[in-house]
């Protein structure tokens, strides 16, 4: 090869080089904007999402101020109009509708319906009133008025001169012909003066406020009005300072004594029960159950058996005591829960209260058997709900949901609704079975009725009647309750919580398979 054929070759190969570095280069570059345009979209996506989002929340939020402001302005609109007729009769059937006003509304429409309350009952007192008229506005103003002072209280709304103002209204009025107003107005002191008391700290007041609230229960007997009024004052009493609580429950049950007045002598014997659990803490330690680990449930357990054998306690108190009890039975802690079920049945017998004998009675023999169930075998019988009898063969190597419900209880049935919606892939399972079983002896409507309710619930229903093995097998204290049966027809778990139900199911189905 000559020279001017390498020349040539040379010159060649360095333009295919350069052609070739070109095309790299145009590649990058494209690729580079091709990354950029990407970026870019991206971000104008997520923009989008995002403002989207916030549209939603605020559009929401827009709406249900919308109903607060059209609750409002409706309740303006009202209150205008009735004082624009100026006339007795119109504003006493206004006054009288504002006095059945709903309190469960959002707390602004509760202020603006207690305040227009006020304002009509001020509009009424300055035109020529009957008595029955002249009782219902000052009644109302008063009642209106300790309304916005306790929503000011629980809301911290710092109304002006709110507390001033119920005091000075209540006052005037406690030397009132009508019996009624002096009531009210008695009541409206008493909470003043409590709620004032938290507020400033002042203990040396505890004294004259535990006499106001002696004298009014012994000044209205049996009256469901002053019974519910002192009990929020004694419980809020107890939240703010457990000695201050103690103090009041002690002085209330010392000085109280009304043979002929049942409610308000059942009320006070709740105080005794309520000073109990104040002195143990017994709240306290079910809340840090799990806070505190073993050491705060074998505490928790101690204190039950402690209450349970406490021969003074009440309904309130063995009630509380076997909700702990159900708690460590749901809990898988079948030991702890049969040594207070047990505790409760030895002692039921040396109660001073015969109800709570028998309630103690009921809790603790129902709860030993459930305890007992565990790893033994269930009989099943019954009837479906297309009158055929239930075969247990039908159910052989299968898990087995048994749900006790209740067509007395509309919790019940609406339990087992939200069971359907959220558990609807166990339900229609081949490896599970579910077995609804009503414990109604008589029914007040069909079964099929009741079944309407829980639409497209695939499970058998069986009607116990008064007649069944399983509820005498498996005595059951509140519904909905649900039973676990592994694939050997054996108790797994005796109290299962619904909203843990398909989880359960689904790990014996796992264990069944898992044991081939």
């Amino acid at each position: 090869m000559n020279q001017d054929q390498k020349r040539k070759r040379r010159k060649s190969r360095r333009r295919s080089k350069s052609s070739s570095e070109t095309f790299v280069a145009a590649r990058e570059t494209s690729s580079s904007l091709a990354n950029f345009v990407a970026l870019v979209a991206g971000m104008v996506t997520t923009l989008f999402l995002c403002m989207m989002i916030w549209s939603y929340f605020t559009d929401r939020n827009r709406s249900t101020q919308e109903l607060v402001e059209t609750d409002l302005s409706s309740s303006r609109q009202l209150d205008e109009e009735a004082i624009a007729f100026a006339d007795p009769e119109q504003l006493e059937v206004v006054l009288m509708k504002y006095n059945e006003w709903d309190r469960n509304a959002e707390i602004p429409v509760l202020l603006s319906q207690n305040e227009d309350r006020v304002k009509i009952a001020n509009q009424m007192l300055q035109l020529p009133l009957s008595t029955s008229q002249r009782n219902l506005a000052i009644n109302s103003k008063i009642e209106a008025l300790a309304s916005i002072y306790g929503l000011d209280f629980l809301h911290n709304l710092k109304t002006p001169d709110i507390g001033a103002t119920l005091i000075a209204t209540a006052k005037s009025h406690l030397s009132d012909p009508n019996s009624k107003i002096v009531q009210t107005s008695k009541l409206a002191i008493v909470k003043v003066d409590t709620f004032e008391l938290i507020k400033s700290r002042k203990l040396q007041d505890l004294d004259s406020i535990l006499y106001q609230m002696t004298e009014v229960l012994m000044e209205y007997p049996d009256d469901q009005l002053v019974i519910s009024t002192i009990e929020i004052l004694v419980t809020t009493l107890a939240r703010f300072e457990r000695t201050v609580g103690l103090r009041t429950m002690s002085h209330l049950t010392s000085n109280i004594n009304i043979p002929d007045a049942t409610e308000t002598m059942k009320f006070v014997g709740t105080l005794s029960d309520k000073m109990m659990l104040v002195e143990t803490n017994y709240d306290r330690q079910f809340s840090n159950r799990w806070v505190n680990g073993a050491a705060g449930q074998q505490s928790l357990l101690a204190t039950s058996i402690q209450l349970a054998t406490d021969k003074s306690g009440g309904q309130i108190i063995v009630k509380e005591v076997g909700n702990v009890a159900y708690w460590f039975e749901q809990a898988n802690q079948y030991q702890e829960a049969k040594a207070i079920y047990q505790a409760l049945v030895d002692s039921a017998n040396d109660r001073l209260d015969s109800a709570a004998t028998a309630t103690a009675l009921r809790l603790g023999e129902n709860g030993i058997s459930r305890c007992n169930l565990i790893n033994q075998k269930l009989t099943i019988q019954g009837t479906s709900t297309n009158g055929e009898a239930i075969n247990p063969d039908d159910y052989k190597d299968r898990v087995l949901i048994l749900i006790f419900w209740s067509a007395n209880a509309p919790s019940s049935l609406a339990a087992m609704r939200d069971f359907h919606k959220s558990s609807r892939s166990l339900v229609t399972s081949n490896k599970i079975k579910v077995l609804a079983i009503c414990m109604d002896k008589n029914l007040d409507r069909s079964v099929e009725e009741i079944l309407k309710t829980i639409p497209n619930f695939s499970t058998v229903f069986i009607n116990t009647g008064s007649q069944n093995s399983i509820l005498q097998q498996c005595p059951i204290t509140n519904v909905p309750h649900a039973l676990a049966i592994n694939h050997f027809g054996e108790v797994d778990d005796v109290n299962v919580p619904l909203d843990e139900l398909q989880t359960a199911a689904e790990y014996l189905a796992t264990k069944r398979f898992d044991s081939r």
